[in-house]
């Protein structure tokens, strides 16, 4: 497969520049890395604080919908009893 003869080897040349050394015409994008970051804890804090917060006013407004149920029930039976009297 391979024989030992230099004959069928090709020569490879590479140019070397020193840093900021490169040709003038060269293609030289400017990249700025740009990756997701994570909320700090602060932020974090304040994201936690509000859920909490949204999470007890909607506590809160179950429990007065149902007091204002009951007491709407309370008042239906006894209008149905003044009716019955009348």
């Amino acid at each position: 497969m391979f024989s030992n003869s230099h004959s069928n080897q090709r020569c490879l040349t590479v140019e070397v520049f020193p840093c900021g050394a490169q040709e003038s015409g060269a293609y030289n994008p400017q990249v700025e890395a740009i990756s997701p970051t994570l909320p700090n804890d602060e932020a974090h804090d304040v994201i936690k604080q509000s859920k909490e917060e949204l999470l007890q006013s909607i506590n809160r407004a179950d429990r007065e919908i149902g007091i204002v149920e009951q007491n709407l029930k309370k008042l239906q039976v006894k209008q149905v009893k003044l009716v019955m009297l009348i």
